[in-house]
Formats: structure tokens, C-alpha cells, sequence
């Protein structure tokens, strides 16, 4: 809302009509992105017919609860609550009804108790004080249920949708340029250059044993290979090396037509759950996180901020592995424990590889002709990290991982579900220390702590030798996963598609008949021949007489993180 003096953000609850605390909460949260997005100093006021402790009743308590979220959320963001407009925008009235404010008389971001008064509040503004009204636009989600009225439009600022920055393309428009995907990792960067709509990779390569002597870089371009061994001191050292590698070979990235960076980010806890344009304060966010995945938001945080200063004037997108399971159901959300101790530690279900899940089953959908609100699903992804997921209409009701990557199916290296008391006895019996146990069950568990080896194909090779360890641990695996899929099943209340994806799904013949062997009760039959053909292609391997339909779906989280970054950035 563009007003003679100032810009203001308003929320209107347009998605979610009437929304509860915890939605009213998230709506402030996405709130103060978008106004930040479009230089806006968040300062949240929290909407409500009462200021302070001056009046009460259930309206005014939902208010007051979702202010409290945001507080313990985002303590550093501004937010009042619950306040009357009045008290929000006018300074005088400010100094009367909550002198000691930071926000009362100074709010930028107003976010109404539900659409009625959102609604009928802009309409006021914007007839009676002649003020400008830019949008709709959407923020957040769909379970956010906000939408933004004022886009970074100020007085004699022209209205429009771009993004302000030089995105360091010459003429190249959002529509034709390429997005650098980068994925961090405590020793490693992976990277790769995309065109999001195409799904073309212009060049792609991987910057390995950062911190030690015999670093390696790997740069795959379309004239060729650059293979390159030599000390990369730390993250900021190694890319830089890429960038002169890209000039010394071709043309510099500058040059590249990128309109955005694409950053895949581990955790983002209950704050993140959509693409989120990185600023300073983002950054800060996501490292605070880092309680919650220790090996990967530090490293992810490095990647960032390392690309902000060598590309600062390209648009930097967060995409987070943790966002497709944001709405998750409560049910299936929540750990049984003491309910003041979970919400102490910011423990819940939060699920990985949602970037994943959300990119096959989306393709699921494509592949069979089907509206993705049509169909159960169950999507396998078997990599070196496992996770299952169980989708319905297009949204995840449930998966595998939980407050971290450990739990679930039985993984390269990681044991997945264990009897916490394990880990109990190992203490007490053992004296194994916290993080000792915590590398026992990370880094050797799972296929690695049963058989020596956690490739696949290495443990197929030791079972055609005789290894009985081996074989046990195939077993296991194979176990843990039918378990699951017969669990996804039951929640699903019955299934449509079966699809297997990652390294070990695409390209494991054995896992794939094994898991789904003997259930033709339940409609599941796979056909051998199609199951043993050899395909990088999305194909169908299930028989013509299965009811369920069973699918081999490549994943490509580096094109999906492309397409949502360029998506933002398209939208600013």
C-alpha cells in the first residue's frame, strides 16, 4: 500500500480465510520475507479490535498466540501483538497505548486476523487516503495463506515486477537466462549451470576435499573436462577456482546470462518451507538452525555466503530439502514425547529430500496424464540417503525422515530405525559418549556397519562371492523398506503409483523386484523384463495386469531448485 509518506506490507489471509494461530503466525513470518524481499524494514503488527492487555476473548487470544510463534520462531524479527491499526501507524496514538513498542507507530508489515477485515481494511485505505494499491501477490504457501498488497513501490517509484539488482546478464530477461545451482557440503561444493526451462546443463562439476591437501576439482563444460588436483584451503579458496577455471576455459560466468543462484539448503526448520530470496538476515536464520542439522546448515551457510561475494549482484534463492513436508498432518508430525520438551527443542517430524519427493511426483503425475490431486503415491528414493514419502493429491501426509536424516530406512551408512534404547544402553553400558554414538549411527551403521561397504553395487558383488554378512545386510535393507511401503500404503488408504528413484532406485534391478515381490494381492506386480531393461528414461516397469502402476523416475533436485529459483525471481 504505497501512501503519500511510506510503503506498507499488508497480509490479508486471502488463502486461508479464517486462519488459526499457528497459520496467523506463519503469515507474519512470510509476511516480513516479502517485505523485506522488496526493501521494506519489517516491523509486524499483529491485527486485532484490541491493543495490549486491554481486552480479551477468543479473537483476540488467537492474536496474541500467534504473536507469541512468531516470537519464539523468529526472535529477531519486530512484531506487536495484539494492536489496533490505530496504535500501529500513529505515532501519538502509540505513545499513549504502548509507549515502550519498538513497533507501535512504526509498523511497515500489517497482518489482519482474517480476510473479512483484511479485506475491507485495504479497500478502506486505499479509497479514502488516495494510496496505491500494488497486487495481489502470493507468499509463502498455500498453508501460510497469505498474499502481499505492496510490493516495493514507493512515491514516484514506477509500479512494476523486477527485481531491482543487476542480475549481471546484459539484456538476457529472466525468461532466457541460466540459474548456477549450488549444493554445499561440509568438504564439497557440487554446482551446475542450468536453463530451468529447457532442463539443459550447460556445464556442471564438483569441488571435493576442501581443507585438504589433495583437493580435487572436476569442471564438465560442453567442450570438454577440466580434471584439476590441488590444495583448496577452504570453501571460499575452491570457488573462486571454478570461476577462473569457467573464464580460463570458455567465458566467465558474468557472461553466462545467470539471473539467479540456486542454493539447496538441508534444514529449514519451521521458519522456511518455500523458495526464499537470501538477504543477510536469511542467512542469519538458516545458521541458527544449524542445531538442528549440525553436518549440513554450516556448510550450506559457507556456500552461501561464499557465492553472495563472488556473484553480489545476482539474486540468491534458498530452496529447503525440508519444505515439501511442512504440511505434514499433526498426526503424523509429532513424536510421542513430553509435549513441552518437544516444543522447547523444536522437535518434530520435519523429512528430507522434499525437493526430491515433490520434483518425482510432480513428474509421476506428467508421465501417467493424471492431475497429481488425483493420485496416491509412494516415492522411493534410494541413494546413499534413503527416505520413502506417502503422497496424496499431491501433497505429502508422510515420510521416513524425521528431526534429522538418521531415521527410517536402512541406509548407506546411516542405520535409520533404531530402539532408542540402543542408544541408552550403549551409554550405560558402553560409556560411549554422545558423539560417539552419534558417529556409530551417522557414519557406521547401516549397509557399511553390517556388511564393511555401503556401495551397492560392492555389496552385490560380495553376495555373488558367498558373504553371508553381506547378504544379511540386503536383507535388512529390503526388509525395512517393504515394511514401509505396506505402512504408506495403509495411511494412503490405498495406492495409485509406485515410484523408484536415486542412484540406487533408478539403477538397482534386485532392490526393485525384491521390495515389491509377492504382492500381487495387493495389486503390485512388477514385469521382470521391463524391470531388467536398462533405461536413464522415466519408463514404466510394473506388468500390464497390475493394478499399480510402477515407475522408474530419474530425480533432478539441481533442475528443480533451477526452475523454483527462477520461479522468484520471475515474480519480484
Amino acid at each position: 500500500m504505497c501512501l503519500a509518506d511510506r510503503v506498507l506490507s499488508y497480509g490479508d489471509c486471502a488463502v486461508v480465510p479464517d486462519p488459526t494461530s499457528e497459520q496467523l503466525a506463519d503469515i507474519a513470518i512470510s509476511s516480513a520475507q516479502t517485505a523485506s524481499q522488496f526493501g521494506i524494514d519489517p516491523r509486524i503488527a499483529m491485527l486485532s479490535y484490541s491493543t495490549g492487555d486491554s481486552g480479551s476473548g477468543a479473537d483476540v487470544d488467537k492474536v496474541r498466540t500467534a504473536t507469541a510463534l512468531v516470537r519464539e520462531r523468529r526472535p529477531d524479527l519486530l512484531v506487536e501483538g495484539p494492536i489496533q491499526y490505530d496504535a500501529a501507524v500513529e505515532q501519538s496514538v502509540a505513545d499513549k497505548k504502548m509507549p515502550d513498542s519498538l513497533v507501535a507507530g512504526k509498523a511497515t508489515v500489517f497482518v489482519f486476523p482474517d480476510l473479512n477485515t483484511g479485506n475491507n481494511t485495504y479497500k478502506a485505505v486505499q479509497r479514502s487516503a488516495g494510496a496505491i494499491a500494488v497486487g495481489p501477490g502470493s507468499a509463502g504457501t498455500e498453508q501460510a495463506g497469505q498474499r502481499s498488497l505492496a510490493w516495493s513501490v514507493g512515491p514516484g517509484h514506477r509500479q512494476h515486477r523486477g527485481y531491482h539488482g543487476n542480475t549481471g546478464t546484459g539484456s538476457v530477461s529472466v525468461s532466457d537466462g541460466t540459474v548456477l545451482v549450488i549444493n554445499s557440503g561440509s568438504s564439497s561444493i557440487k554446482f551446475q549451470l542450468v536453463h530451468p526451462d529447457t532442463a539443459e546443463s550447460v556445464a556442471h562439476g564438483l569441488i571435493e576435499r576442501i581443507g585438504e591437501p589433495d583437493g580435487h576439482i572436476v569442471y564438465n563444460h560442453r567442450t570438454g573436462i577440466e580434471d584439476r588436483s590441488l590444495p583448496i584451503a577452504d570453501h571460499r579458496a575452491g570457488l573462486k577456482m571454478v570461476l577462473d577455471i569457467v573464464a580460463e576455459v570458455g567465458r566467465p560466468l558474468s557472461e553466462a546470462g545467470i539471473i539467479a543462484v540456486g542454493h539447496r539448503v538441508v534444514h529449514g526448520g519451521d521458519i522456511f518451507y518455500s523458495p526464499t530470496l537470501i538477504d543477510d538476515g536469511v542467512v542469519k536464520a538458516i545458521a541458527d538452525l544449524s542445531n538442528l542439522a549440525p553436518l549440513h546448515n554450516p556448510a550450506n551457510v559457507i556456500g552461501i555466503e561464499v557465492a553472495r561475494e563472488e556473484l553480489p549482484d545476482v539474486p540468491h534463492v534458498a530452496v529447503f530439502d525440508t519444505a515439501f513436508f511442512h504440511t505434514l498432518p499433526a498426526a503424523a508430525s509429532t513424536y510421542a514425547i513430553d509435549r513441552d520438551v518437544a516444543k522447547a527443542n523444536q522437535i518434530r517430524r520435519y523429512g528430507f529430500h522434499g525437493t526430491s519427493h515433490e520434483y518425482v511426483s510432480g513428474r509421476v503425475a506428467d508421465f501417467l496424464g493424471k492431475d497429481p490431486a488425483e493420485l496416491n503415491q509412494i516415492v522411493l528414493h534410494l541413494g546413499n540417503g534413503a527416505s520413502a514419502s506417502a503422497i496424496k493429491g499431491g501433497k505429502a501426509i508422510d515420510t521416513t525422515m524425521g528431526l534429522t536424516p538418521l531415521e527410517g530406512l536402512v541406509m548407506g551408512t546411516r542405520s535409520g530405525d533404531i530402539d532408542p534404547g540402543i542408544i541408552l544402553h550403549l551409554n550405560r553400558n558402553s560409556g560411549m559418549k554422545v558423539d560417539e554414538i552419534d558417529d556409530l549411527l551417522n557414519r557406521r551403521s547401516g549397509l557399511k556397519g553390517l556388511s564393511g561397504v555401503n556401495d551397492f553395487r560392492a555389496l552385490l558383488a560380495l553376495i555373488e562371492g558367498g558373504d553371508e554378512d553381506a547378504q544379511l545386510a540386503y536383507d535388512v535393507y529390503v526388509h525395512m523398506l517393504r515394511k514401509y511401503i505396506g505402512a504408506f500404503i495403509v495411511q494412503l488408504g490405498g495406492v495409485d503409483v509406485i515410484t523408484f528413484t536415486g542412484g540406487v532406485g533408478e539403477n538397482n534391478i534386485d532392490v526393485r523386484r525384491d521390495s515389491l515381490a509377492g504382492l500381487s494381492r495387493l495389486g503390485i506386480e512388477v514385469d521382470p523384463a521391463l524391470n531388467e531393461a536398462k533405461s536413464r528414461d522415466e519408463r514404466r516397469i510394473s506388468a500390464s495386469t497390475s493394478a499399480v502402476e510402477v515407475l522408474v523416475v530419474p530425480t533432478n533436485e539441481e533442475l528443480a531448485i533451477a526452475r523454483a529459483a527462477k520461479a522468484l525471481v520471475a515474480a519480484l
